[in-house]
């Protein structure tokens, strides 16, 4: 195969190769760094290739294309390493520190109430300009988010973009949760450049100053003028989603809202993504045509409003992206070479990652790159099917899209979300519409308010009742049955195995008869056996395989929770994480996701050492999206537990909790739950800590002692009581001083033991004194924030480790 007669399979070897380069590259940094001398090395390789493919070009077609991809390969792996080291100014280095920073916002101000109820919190972007760390102020580079709260909604600032903020407060890292299927929140702002975040101290968050741009300003003018025009049409609720749906954002959106869309599978229509750019340029050609302007003409109006809409989108990096491809289409339409869509999309790609090759890491560009692909290489041929040949334009139109693009990104769904939406057809063809029409009018409207606004109020006004009924229906198919399926997550090479079939089938009858022959020949049947026989014997290796107990020690940063599946796949919970504030769904967002991510879809039982939120709060989002067995505490009283989990009476009586006793055995599935420490509520001055009951859980010889937050007091009375000789400890209270003592460790005996801790936290949990202490009793230590995830696998005898990071 020459590269001059299939350009397009050529182009997408390429971005290919330059996308395993920056793979390849990102995995040896995480490992530990690439030194100087291996970079030159790979410069030295690209410059050996490129005159390598020169010199060859004529003589050998297959040499050519294999040099090209290695080629770009190592450029990819180059790139990569040239934004993946900070500048020594970035804001990054200051986290842990005290520090004032002054710097420009980017995009708006978002406020939220508490989740308590008791204030509110705000967050904006800023471009730090200076920092001040001990006595002189520096240059500092990089983005970071400007958090802060308020009691009262008048005592926030008043912040919008363009703005010189200054802000004093304590710099911390952006660290997601080091999970398998989390998304990688730190790798998602690195996409952005943000590079760090700045907790406020309180009143310390001040305008000093505006930007000398004067169009930051402007466009902030034009986002105020469309939601005030919205507000006083329609309900602040309504007002909220529809701006929304225009400019992006969540702020203000109702929660059955979000819920609904997202269980139908239409939230992008909230945050601006390629749907509202392609809507967009439709609506300009549309008006082009009606015009009868010229092709070019109306190409340059379309990449105009284009431009100018990214803008009022606050340029955030989906928009920009989005942008990009639509301004390249437009550009296609010019040179009349809409047919070439693919080859401008693998392009568009590789220039992108080109610019910025953290994007490889960015979901929404993962998620939009694959649903555009499906767009243009799926959509077309289901439409030649028979049973969409024949239906009407706007119903195979609309589906063929659907199925399309959920098809290219379905591998990206079960790995991050683990369910695909089945109502999406449904919403694609009766909800979306309706939505595009209710943006088409609030745009123009917003555009007329100005100049005839009794007008745009009433156009407005009939958008809300459009929305009430989009919502409702929304709302309705995401009640139906089977709305929304359990996907399992797939391996690489299952992905790799499904996006194979569908390379295959686009492909025409000439060449599958070609790939067929291929396969029939002596080599290919030899590569078939040789796979077919691989299978087996893995398949044979894992019948044969002793059934084992797995122990999952989930990153949930600054708490306790801990997964156990038993050898035939029945789940339960050793606490389940949370947060004091109240401001982030540990349970919802972190847990779940994780128990969906092993296949875990019920509990058979949650069992909670005390009722601190760290170690408690988490359940609460567990119940309410999975069904679970009973809920075992300790004896603080179902009320404290209730204010913890933040859950309704009504939640709380669909499941049965309740106190064991000290001495209580629970089997399931063979695997054993002793309640060792149960100590009763002494009165209202008993530490919570002090209350922490201890469950040992057994599988054959191998066992695990969760201890909560017992402190270095009721240890003794523990080891007076019981033998407490275990496999794996999960360390009292995080690593703190307060817990595992000397006579407690070496009773326990432990080969292993695991921290669950928080990444940079303000406690200093692990202690130093604890530490010393694991090291001088031998025992190999795990850390949730140095490791992430931590999992040991067991036959209950032998035991496996690995961790996530």
């Amino acid at each position: 195969m020459r590269e001059g007669q299939a350009p397009l399979s050529f182009l997408n070897l390429l971005l290919a190769s330059f996308c395993a380069g920056i793979r390849l590259m990102w995995t040896a940094l995480e490992g530990g760094g690439i030194s100087s001398e291996v970079f030159m090395l790979l410069l030295c390789v690209g410059a050996v290739l490129l005159p390598l493919i020169i010199l060859f070009r004529k003589k050998s077609s297959v040499g050519t294309v294999a040099l090209c991809a290695l080629l770009f390969c190592v450029l990819g792996a180059v790139r990569f390493w040239t934004v993946a080291e900070l500048s020594r100014e970035d804001v990054f280095y200051a986290a842990g520190k005290n520090a004032e920073i002054t710097g420009t916002v980017h995009g708006d101000l978002s406020i939220q109430p508490s989740s308590d109820g008791r204030g509110w919190r705000f967050r904006c972007l800023v471009e730090a300009q200076t920092i001040k760390t001990d006595v002189e102020r520096n240059k500092a580079e990089g983005r970071l988010y400007v958090a802060g709260n308020a009691i009262r909604k008048e005592d926030i600032p008043k912040i919008q973009e363009g703005d010189i903020l200054r802000a004093r407060g304590r710099i911390k890292r952006i660290r997601g949760y080091k999970n398998p299927g989390q998304l990688d929140i730190e790798r998602q702002a690195r996409s952005q450049g943000i590079t760090a975040r700045l907790s406020a101290e309180k009143g310390a968050v001040e305008v000093i100053g505006r930007d000398a741009s004067a169009l930051s300003g402007y466009l902030t003018e034009v986002r105020r003028h469309y939601r005030s025009a919205l507000s006083e049409a329609m309900s602040e609720e309504d007002a909220a989603a529809i701006f929304a749906m225009l400019f992006g954002g969540y702020e203000g959106i109702r929660a059955e809202v979000l819920e609904s869309f997202t269980a139908t599978g239409i939230v992008h229509i909230l945050s601006v993504s390629g749907s509202h750019i392609t809507l967009l340029a439709a609506v300009f050609a549309w008006l082009g045509r009606a015009l009868r302007l010229r092709r070019g003409i109306t190409a340059v109006v379309i990449v105009s409003a284009i431009s100018v809409y990214v803008l009022l989108a606050s340029a955030v990096a989906p928009a920009v992206r989005s942008g990009i491809m639509g301004i390249v289409a437009a550009l296609a339409l010019v040179l009349e070479r809409e047919r070439d869509a693919r080859q401008i999309l693998s392009v568009t790609g590789l220039l992108m990652l080109l610019w910025s090759p953290w994007l490889l890491f960015d979901i929404s560009f993962e998620l939009s790159f694959a649903a555009t692909a499906g767009l243009l290489y799926i959509a077309p041929r289901l439409r030649e099917l028979r049973v969409l040949e024949n239906a009407p334009e706007w119903i195979s139109g609309s589906l063929s899209i659907t199925i399309a693009a959920q098809a290219t990104v379905l591998p990206l769904l079960a790995w991050y979300f683990h369910v695909v939406s089945l109502s999406s057809l449904l919403a694609n063809i009766l909800v979306v519409p309706v939505l595009e029409l209710i943006m088409i009018a609030a745009l123009f409207s917003g555009m007329a308010a100005a100049f005839l606004p009794m007008a745009a109020r009433f156009i407005l006004a009939g958008d809300s009742l459009l929305f009430g009924g989009a919502s409702e229906l929304s709302k309705l198919l995401a009640e139906l049955p089977m709305s929304q399926v359990y996907l399992p997550p797939m391996g690489a090479g299952f992905a790799l195995l499904y996006y194979s079939v569908i390379v295959f089938w686009l492909q025409d009858r000439e060449r599958k008869e070609y790939l067929v022959n291929i396969i029939r020949g002596t080599r290919g049947r030899a590569a078939a056996l040789a796979v077919f026989a691989g299978i087996f014997f893995v398949g044979l290796s894992s019948f044969f395989r002793a059934p084992e107990m797995s122990v999952h020690f989930i990153d949930v940063g600054q708490g306790d929770s801990a997964l156990i599946i038993t050898p035939h796949g029945r789940a339960f919970m050793m606490d389940t994480g949370g947060t004091r504030d109240a401001g982030f769904d540990i349970g919802t967002r972190v847990d779940v996701p994780y128990l969906l991510q092993h296949g875990v879809r019920a509990l058979d039982a949650v069992f909670l050492t005390h009722a601190h939120e760290d170690h408690s709060a988490g359940a609460g989002g567990i119940l309410r999206k999975l069904p679970a067995g009973t809920v075992f505490t300790a004896h603080e009283g179902k009320e404290v537990y209730q204010a913890a989990m933040r859950l309704s009476s009504r939640d709380m009586a669909k499941t049965v909790f309740t106190a064991p006793p000290e001495g209580t055995e629970i089997i399931i599935d063979g695997v054993k739950i002793e309640v060792l420490f149960a100590p009763e509520a002494a009165g209202s001055r008993t530490s919570e800590n002090e209350l922490s009951n201890v469950y040992r859980v057994t599988y054959g010889n191998a066992s695990f002692l969760f201890t909560g937050d017992l402190v270095k007091e009721k240890e003794k009375e523990l080891i007076r009581k019981h033998d407490v000789r275990s496999s794996v400890l999960k360390v009292g209270h995080h690593g703190s001083k307060t817990s595992s003592s000397e006579p407690f460790l070496s009773a326990v005996q432990p080969k292993w033991a695991v921290i669950s801790v928080g990444d940079g936290n303000s406690f200093g949990h692990p202690n130093r004194e604890t530490l010393q202490a694991l090291e001088n009793h031998g025992i190999k230590v795990y850390r949730t924030d140095q490791n992430g995830a931590v999992t040991f696998r067991t036959d209950g005898d032998v035991m496996r480790v690995d961790s996530w990071l």
